[in-house]
């Protein structure tokens, strides 16, 4: 029973990891458009553009540190499956 779980856990975490990307790109286009709400505020000073796009490129930062994450997840749990013979279709842009 374990062998299934196992199984079940790692098509989920591969399924998963395709959303990645999307997920992560929406975030940081809506990001950008929350952070024109600040400077409609403070005005579009040079400093306050200065931070709001250091903050911008932080959380890109952190998006591409998670798409980093993700292939390696994708890339383990995708080998999982395709040792256990189990028939799945593979995303090659992740691998």
């Amino acid at each position: 029973m374990q062998h299934e779980v196992d199984l079940l856990h790692a098509r989920i975490m591969v399924d998963y990891s395709r959303t990645h990307r999307r997920r992560g790109l929406i975030a940081l286009l809506v990001l950008m458009a929350a952070m024109l709400i600040p400077l409609s505020q403070t005005g579009f000073s040079a400093q306050s553009l200065l931070v709001c796009g250091a903050v911008w490129l932080f959380f890109a930062a952190l998006w591409l540190t998670g798409l980093a994450l993700t292939r390696h997840r994708y890339r383990k749990y995708s080998r999982v499956l395709r040792d256990s013979g189990v028939d799945w279709p593979s995303n090659p842009s992740l691998a």
